[in-house]
């Protein structure tokens, strides 16, 4: 599963996805496997969250690209 998510993750960024705000379900309780796949890809930039109001805002502070 993290080879899969790695590379959506590179097509993401291919596509010029520069900002990537992963939330997890409330009820999910093993997120090692996603953090670990996210730990492997470096691009796009990467947050976790616990809730959709937190990413959000993250993702309203992300410099913008040209």
């Amino acid at each position: 599963i993290i080879a899969i998510a790695v590379t959506a993750l590179m097509v993401l960024a291919a596509q010029g996805v520069a900002y990537f705000a992963w939330v997890y379900n409330a009820g999910y309780q093993d997120r090692t496997s996603m953090e670990q796949a996210l730990h492997f890809a470096t691009k796009p930039a990467i947050a976790i969250f616990d809730d959709v109001a937190s990413a959000y805002q993250w993702l309203q502070h992300c410099p913008a690209l040209p």
